[in-house]
């Protein structure tokens, strides 16, 4: 095309339209601005230079990572090609190379580098980033129009990568400074290894007639990828009229992930005497790996309640004329949970007080009266203990109803002596100091 230096020249290249051009410099940066931008590639992954991976499918670019035949806690490092096109029309382009993990549980411990030939004085390195120029070529810069670019993938060690159902998704990345770019992906699958342990369970479940009970234990996924958990009861274990829930269910769970099974026992009216054992099976989804059994001993329980009124002192709040807490402990020594323990509470010259109370079997629970505020000395109190809800037909033993008595103190000071003594003291020493000034006085005044 043959450019006029004229003040109107319409070119065909703009559309149509009349542009007003005034210089050669004006047409040269109107023809760069409007000519479209074309980085275009095309980026294949190669299949045959797959080295240390397992190829699962080179049409979709799948690799099985696998264990180091030298070190069996750590992924061979897997290395392969990308062959790229050019089908651009630039004259010579330059593209960074960048390589990047999709999002996972483990993405950060993963590492994508790409060889640099020039790297290292010439002996070459695998990079983090890499630079490539392809172009069509012009008549001072010859065509470069495909290469090759080695990818290595580091993994995590055995322990720490996770198994993903869909794999993890490396991409690479080819863009220009001017922002165009082209990818492409490959997927790396961890294999699955299963494995579960069993902790916490509950070992010993007391029971009386009527009563409902809880017995637990929690499973940990020890594989490294997600396992859905088989849990069933022994139907056959179970006495006849006795409930027990659930009979199965499922537990699914992440790498890493606990989670605790919790199961309901009812007995019947009819449970006057006699233990037996309840069994419940765990199973990996994987049928390789071996299943779990968990017993727990269902036996004939009672409440054995005690209260020590010399730790009553010990753990209440016994300061004159101040608000504190009177509080009250009561130790379960019998095999079955209190749920429900009614403690009652009869401060001198006052009204009775409640507090309802949970004391597990072999614990304990602690009943607290607060706002109660006592002149000094010593305060009797009256107490009475009882145990509600159907737990009260297997009371063995509990607390008669008694009183006992606590010392009320006035409050001390760091150095044991009472703050109203300090202060006594302190006012002394003032009216001491006073009259000695008033004596000095009253000599220096005197004539002879």
């Amino acid at each position: 095309m043959t450019v006029q230096h004229s003040s109107q020249l319409e070119m065909e290249y703009f559309g149509g339209q009349t542009t007003d051009i005034t210089s050669d410099s004006t047409i040269a940066a109107t023809l760069n601005f409007n000519r479209r931008v074309n980085s275009a590639l095309d980026i294949s992954f190669n299949a045959d230079s797959l080295v240390d991976g397992a190829l699962l499918n080179a049409l979709d670019g799948e690799i099985e990572a696998v264990v180091s035949p030298s070190n069996a806690s750590a992924y061979s490092v897997i290395t392969f090609d990308y062959d790229v096109v050019y089908n651009g029309t630039e004259s010579m382009d330059e593209f960074s190379v960048e390589g990047e993990m999709g999002l996972a549980q483990d993405s950060d411990l993963w590492d994508v580098q790409f060889w640099n030939a020039s790297a290292n004085e010439g002996q070459g390195a695998y990079e983090d980033n890499l630079n490539v120029a392809l172009g069509i070529g012009d008549n001072t810069t010859a065509a470069v129009l495909s290469t090759t670019v080695k990818v290595q993938i580091t993994l995590p060690n055995v322990t720490e990568a996770w198994h993903l159902s869909n794999g993890h998704r490396m991409t690479i990345r080819l863009q220009t400074d001017l922002g165009e770019s082209s990818q492409a992906s490959v997927k790396v699958f961890v294999p699955q290894t299963f494995g579960f342990t069993i902790s916490d369970a509950t070992e010993e479940v007391g029971m009386s007639a009527l009563v409902e009970r809880q017995f637990s234990f929690a499973v940990t996924n020890d594989g490294n990828g997600q396992d859905t958990f088989a849990i069933e009861l022994l139907e056959s274990g179970i006495p006849e009229d006795w409930s027990v829930t659930p009979m199965a269910s499922t537990l699914t769970l992440s790498k890493g992930e606990t989670r605790t099974q919790q199961f309901t026992v009812f007995a019947p009216a009819s449970f006057m005497e006699g233990d037996f054992d309840l069994t419940v099976y765990v199973n990996s989804q994987d049928e390789s790996v071996a299943r779990e059994e968990v017993e727990v001993s269902i036996k004939k329980a009672t409440i054995i309640l005690t209260l020590d009124t010399a730790r009553i002192a010990t753990e209440s709040d016994l300061i004159a004329d101040k608000s504190g807490a009177v509080r009250v402990p009561i130790v379960n020594e019998g095999l079955l949970d209190a749920p429900s323990v009614n403690v009652y509470l009869t401060p001198p010259n006052g009204a009775e007080l409640f507090q309802s109370i949970s004391v597990p079997a072999g614990g304990e629970g602690v009943a607290i009266f607060e706002g109660l505020t006592f002149t000094q000395g010593n305060q009797r109190f009256d107490y009475r203990v009882e145990v509600a809800g159907a737990e009260a037909e297997s009371v063995e033993d509990q607390p008669s109803d008694d009183d006992f008595s606590l010392e009320y103190n006035i409050e001390t000071t760091a150095d044991g002596e009472s703050i109203w003594m300090t202060l006594l003291i302190a006012l002394l020493a003032v009216l001491v100091v006073y009259g000695g000034v008033r004596t000095a006085r009253s000599r220096g005044g005197t004539k002879f």
